[in-house]
């Protein structure tokens, strides 16, 4: 007997790789503009930039929401990532989960997105993993956790705004230990 597919995690994944092919043309496009030799300027580095993370935020959703497997994310792959979604923003991502399962790099992603959401004025969010376990730190001038948020992550059932489905996505993946203060948080899966 075969398991009934994702849905919601394939159609998610359908939509950020049709997302991806039109971004790709527009990058290309911007470096076909700048090889015919048309001056540097703050608008080009501007697109460019705005390009580079709008792909880079479509590549960390499909990991997040897409479906997940036993295949394994290298963890050169994971720094790019996160090292581009930190140019100019007010968090800095850091990856010490070496490389990882796919299924548990969705769940740090999404715990990744919790701590950035709890995190409005910014800061540094840290995921780490060993053998048994994955962590997300994050420290910030401020923690504020949206109510139904942190009760979704205590288990409880709540509709969240599409803005914050992030929880309901990873509470839904497994037990979530989570702990926070006024400047720091730490979620543990």
């Amino acid at each position: 007997m075969t398991q009934s597919p994702d849905l919601a995690a394939l159609i998610g994944s359908r939509i950020c790789h049709d997302l991806v092919n039109p971004l790709s043309a527009v990058c290309n496009g911007v470096e076909l503009l700048e090889l015919s030799g048309v001056a540097p300027s703050e608008e080009m580095s501007l697109i460019r930039d705005s390009l580079a993370n709008a792909t880079a935020r479509i590549q960390l959703f499909r990991f997040a929401f897409g479906p997940a497997s036993d295949a394994f994310v290298a963890e050169a792959e994971m720094l790019k990532l996160l090292g581009t979604l930190s140019k100019g923003t007010r968090h800095c991502f850091n990856w010490n989960a070496g490389t990882a399962p796919r299924s548990a790099v969705r769940r740090m992603l999404l715990a990744m997105l919790c701590a950035e959401t709890m995190t409005p004025l910014g800061g540094d969010i840290t995921i780490a993993s060993n053998q048994t376990e994955w962590t997300v730190t994050a420290t910030g001038r401020r923690i504020a956790i949206p109510t139904e948020a942190e009760a979704v992550l205590n288990g409880e059932q709540f509709d969240l705004p599409p803005a914050q489905v992030h929880f309901n996505v990873l509470a839904a993946s497994g037990p979530i230990e989570f702990e926070f203060n006024d400047t720091s948080l730490t979620l543990k899966g």
